[in-house]
């Protein structure tokens, strides 16, 4: 079920960025968080930002 819902956000996000939907940071930020809030995972178990580090 993860592997399609990776798969499906793959897709979704070349259409929207093909088809000049969305902006392209806006897609690459909030597809993800909708992807991953529908294969179940919560805020508290995303990963934080480690770049400062």
């Amino acid at each position: 079920m993860l592997a399609f819902i990776g798969f499906a956000l793959m897709i979704i996000l070349m259409f929207v960025l093909i088809k000049e939907k969305m902006a392209p940071p806006l897609a690459f930020i909030l597809l993800p968080l909708i992807a991953a809030a529908l294969a179940g995972f919560g805020l508290e178990e995303l990963p934080e930002c480690k770049a400062a580090e």
